[in-house]
């Protein structure tokens, strides 16, 4: 993808677009703020789409096994970040924490690798669903330990929309043959 770092290593990417002009006002702005307030390395990288779809399927390491991802309203996700950055310095929960975010469409997404006392990390997770509900939004854990699982339902409540996924999984599937267990079985 053409950026590399260490393990502790951080950046922030930055993408605009809009017409050629606009594109190039919005980096100089963005490169003069950053420049001004940071003492790390700035830099424009001209990369396309792929770049982005590369950067959105993070590659996870072997042993990492607890993955999960919030949506929540672009303008909600600042505040959240704050929440998840609290957890890289929480290995009782999170360890070797990875996380990436996208601002203009309120997702994020953390990978990490579960403790071994598996309890303290069901405790985050359901500490941050509560800070994503209450918000609006949703937490949905994408990978986990059994014994995390067992504790953490997976899917969240989905809050009003549920009623009507129930109904939608009945009708397409009425003796629930597709991943049964898995999705309002």
């Amino acid at each position: 993808m053409g950026l590399t770092g260490s393990a502790n290593d951080y950046c922030l990417l930055i993408h605009f677009e809009g017409s050629a002009r606009g594109v190039i006002w919005q980096t100089a702005q963005a490169l003069r703020i950053a420049r001004e307030r940071m003492t790390n390395d700035c830099m424009t990288l001209e990369e396309g789409e792929d770049f982005w779809r590369k950067l959105s399927a993070a590659p996870v390491q072997l042993d990492d096994n607890l993955i999960w991802r919030a949506a929540l309203k672009p303008s909600d996700l600042l505040s959240f970040v704050d929440e998840v950055a609290s957890l890289e310095k929480d290995d009782s929960s999170h360890v070797s924490l990875r996380w990436h975010a996208g601002l203009t469409d309120g997702r994020l997404r953390a990978i990490a690798q579960a403790p071994v006392y598996h309890r303290e990390a069901v405790r985050q997770l359901r500490r941050l669903r509560y800070e994503v509900e209450k918000r609006g939004g949703c937490l949905v854990l994408e990978k986990a330990p059994l014994e995390i699982k067992q504790e953490f339902d997976s899917w969240g409540t989905f809050g009003a929309a549920g009623d009507l996924m129930r109904r939608v999984k009945q009708q397409l599937d009425p003796q629930n043959l597709f991943s049964p267990g898995r999705f309002f079985s």
